[in-house]
């Protein structure tokens, strides 16, 4: 079928455009008409994805998003003419990331060929946020319209997310507006916001024209929604063995849904696993990029020992472990290794005879391989620093083949024990799902210098240095995190292939992802080696003796080229932890590419020791406090002058604060947030205890999960109570329930 593409935009002197083909690459100049219109005529396949460039010899713009049709080969169609139109950043296309496919749930999308017909007219609308209980209907100025009664429109019919399709007899000029109805009754809900829409067309005989660029000005309220941060392994459960892990999810899940919750958030999930096991702990010093931690596996849904004194002994240890305060991280994962070892061993034949188990290795295998020779070389060896391993420390693929293949035994624990991690995870987001309830990930801005990723990638990485950060609200002597500084220009000249392979990877569990650090895509500051304060360092890039503008402009391209990158890369709402000091640009760079910002109320703004929620943008996520910092009960403890200045200027209490975060006191902040502007309201688990007298934690200052100025902080916190208790909480589930209904989310 012949498709003919045409496109209104208008260039400047020299540029022409192209379109091109996604699946191979292939570019097709286009003819320029009158009035900046563009066309190109091609083979349409029966899925073709594409988008269109704009160039000058070299390609100058690119479209944020591009555009994906379906069609079926038709024996009555002789031709389709396509009206795009650009696609740039816009605040709708937050809706169009996967969360939405979730929380709008549709039937079974519909081929858009099935309402193609020669010589009409298909409208193809984008209207992601259509709630499951409406539908999108089309009226206007003729008969087949309703002539402007909402009673009699067209229904359109929802296609590939996030677009709806409705196929028109010719009438050359069409005046209409879409309409949200009822999709049972039919009843009106709501006109579509702005003029009406005017469209003119002409077509050939047996062709027919598709609409694409139409746009739905929603005029629904604004949708937001209430959720819950906290760290996987502080999760307790009757269950588990001395931490939370992925079988724990489903029981917090549970509880997300019996409270009206939408949103579950979680600290990294990467390997950290380190023979030091103060490292171990930290969420954001990764080993892998890819792997998930062993720690998180639940080891009898692996399978059941067929040793019963084996198991017993396994049940035994499990049991001290989960009875324990903090948690202990070599214990617990010795423990699990041990036992998901005894699995492998058990039943090692059929393994290797899974056709889904042979199936997650090859698909994996990019970054599974070298991160099964990291792991045997590190134990091997005793030492995860690769610059030790001999003949191994600088990684070449052909000596890992075939050291895997000699240690073919060990390679295949390394890929059945991640195959579990993978299986636990995606059955734990399977059953959020179908409890409507969304996950968010945390992707970390660095990775350890001595990972599998630095091993295999040296060149992306700048070893001269580290990162950290500036003195601020977090740290008055600044901050060294150790972890090597991005080679933004290796990165960059591979069209940023890793970051893009880790948000398509972390997209396989999560709807949404926390961008950790996400000034670090603007500018690192940069820490000589071998120094312990932040505060000696310096930010990369950066020009010297010119004005601050200057390089203000720079990070601002930067954070546009390397957070788009990202962007175009991923589904996954994007959240951006933009605190710390923040350059000029930044949050008209979040704005455009559709990334939320994050707005804490406890971090000082203006002169003033905290924020007001009602000044909170709608493109953001608000919380009371995050991981850290000091949650709500210790802030208010331990900065009593702040508390005090909150309870006048933004409760608008005229007494003297009460010396404690009263469960009151708590509610009452809580719900002032969830009064916000902002898209989610998600709060630390331990904060929303805080609200009842009987489960919050007797010793608030226990509950901190990281220090920043700490400099032997350990990451063991666990809840003080079980995940079943807190489901059972009838009273309290139904009192949240309230807060966040009465807030609108």
């Amino acid at each position: 079928m012949r498709a003919i593409f045409t496109i209104n935009y208008v260039t400047q002197w020299g540029e022409n455009l192209f379109l091109v083909s996604d699946s191979d690459g292939a570019s097709h100049a286009m003819t320029f008409h009158d009035n900046f219109y563009w066309s190109c005529e091609l083979e349409a396949g029966d899925d073709f994805v594409y988008h269109y460039e704009v160039r000058a010899g070299v390609r100058v713009r690119i479209e944020s998003f591009g555009h994906n049709l379906s069609f079926c080969r038709s024996n009555t169609l002789d031709e389709v003419t396509l009206l795009d139109s650009w696609q740039d950043y816009e605040s709708d296309n937050i809706f169009c990331t996967s969360p939405f496919q979730i929380i709008f749930p549709r039937k079974r999308p519909r081929r858009v060929d099935k309402c193609v017909m020669p010589s009409h007219v298909t409208l193809r609308v984008k209207a992601p946020a259509i709630p499951p209980e409406y539908a999108l209907a089309i009226t206007g100025g003729s008969l087949q319209l309703g002539n402007w009664q909402p009673q009699k429109a067209a229904r359109l019919i929802p296609a590939d997310f996030p677009y709806w399709t409705v196929c028109l007899q010719p009438e050359g000029v069409y005046e209409f507006k879409f309409i949200v109805v009822d999709r049972e009754s039919g009843e009106l809900v709501a006109w579509e916001e702005g003029d009406n829409h005017e469209l003119v067309v002409t077509f050939p005989h047996n062709s027919a024209l598709v609409v694409t660029g139409l746009k739905f000005r929603n005029p629904l309220s604004k949708w937001k929604c209430a959720g819950t941060a906290v760290p996987l392994f502080a999760l307790r459960t009757a269950s588990d063995f001395g931490v939370g892990d992925f079988a724990d999810i489903p029981k917090i899940v549970d509880w997300a849904t019996r409270t009206g919750q939408h949103i579950i958030q979680f600290l990294p999930l990467n390997d950290t696993t380190s023979l030091d096991s103060y490292h171990m702990s930290h969420p954001y010093n990764p080993v892998s990029a890819f792997a998930l931690h062993p720690i998180y596996v639940r080891p009898p849904k692996a399978g059941v020992l067929s040793d019963k004194k084996l198991m017993a002994r396994f049940t035994q240890r499990a049991m001290h472990l989960n009875s324990m305060k903090s948690i202990d991280y070599g214990g617990v994962l010795r423990l699990k290794i041990d036992y998901m070892r005894a699995v492998y061993e058990d039943n090692i034949q059929a393994i290797l005879e899974d056709v889904a188990f042979s199936d997650f290795v090859a698909a994996n295998a990019s970054w599974l391989r070298p991160y099964a020779a990291f792991c045997i070389l590190r134990d091997s060896n005793e030492t995860q620093c690769f610059e030790h391993w001999g003949a191994y420390s600088v990684y070449d693929e052909d000596k890992v083949s075939a050291f895997l293949e000699a240690q073919s035994h060990e390679a295949n624990f390394v890929f059945f024990y991640q195959y579990t991690l993978h299986k636990q995870l995606a059955e734990a987001v399977r059953y959020a799902h179908e409890h409507n309830v969304l996950l968010k990930g945390d992707l970390p801005i660095g990775v350890s210098p001595h990972s599998v990723d630095v091993w295999c990638a040296p060149a992306m990485f700048d070893m001269s240095r580290q990162a950290g950060a500036p003195p601020d609200y977090f740290s008055q002597h600044g901050q060294v995190w150790g972890f090597p500084l991005y080679d933004w220009k290796a990165m960059e000249q591979d069209g940023y292939s890793w970051f893009k392979a880790r948000v398509r990877n972390m997209a396989q569990y999560f709807d949404c992802c926390r961008l950790d650090h996400v000034m670090g895509y603007f500018r690192m500051w940069a820490v000589p080696l071998g120094q312990s304060e932040g505060a000696c360092g310096h930010y990369v890039p950066c020009i010297p003796d010119v004005p601050i503008e200057v390089n203000e402009l720079l990070w601002k391209q930067n954070g546009l080229n390397h957070l788009g990158a990202i962007v175009k890369a991923t589904s996954m709402l994007l959240c951006g932890e933009n605190i710390g000091t923040v350059p000029a640009g930044a949050d008209d760079v979040l704005k455009q590419l559709g990334v939320l910002s994050l707005e804490i109320q406890q971090l000082p703004r203006d002169g003033y020791p905290f924020r007001w929620p009602d000044t909170f943008p709608y493109m953001s996520v608000c919380s009371t406090s995050n991981h850290d910092m000091n949650v709500l009960r210790s802030w208010w403890k331990h900065d009593y002058t702040a508390a005090q200045q909150l309870y006048d200027l933004v409760l608008h209490h005229d007494l003297t604060a009460p010396d404690e975060a009263t469960p009151d006191m708590c509610e009452e902040i809580l719900a002032q947030n969830l009064g916000s502007s902002s898209m989610l309201a998600i709060f630390p688990i331990q904060d929303w205890l805080s609200i009842d007298a009987d489960l919050r934690n007797p010793d608030p200052d226990s509950e901190r999960v990281n220090n920043p100025m700490s400099v032997d902080n350990r990451w063991d916190y666990r809840m003080h109570i079980p995940l079943e208790t807190l489901v059972a909480a009838a009273e309290f589930n139904k009192r949240v329930r309230m807060l966040i209904a009465q807030s609108g989310r």
